[in-house]
């Protein structure tokens, strides 16, 4: 991230998918070195949490499928 031409901060960000239930669990890890001495990690936790709650509701409005049944029947 640089701002006016100065580098702030560099990281790398992994984030994993694993099937929780009917949904999915999401782990997110953000590894950084905050060069400007202003950022902050706890300003980086804030960010990310408001976006992933965002991201929540988001998905908390999308119908989802119905579950799809098989029908075995007689041959």
């Amino acid at each position: 991230m640089t701002s006016s031409g100065q580098r702030l901060f560099v990281g790398l960000l992994t984030v994993e998918f694993s099937p929780q239930g009917t949904g999915c669990r999401l782990l997110m890890t953000e590894q950084g070195a905050f060069l400007d001495g202003h950022d902050q990690p706890k300003n980086h936790q804030a960010g990310w949490s408001q976006m992933l709650d965002n991201l929540r509701v988001e998905c908390a409005r999308v119908p989802q499928p119905e579950p799809k049944t098989s029908r075995i029947g007689r041959i």
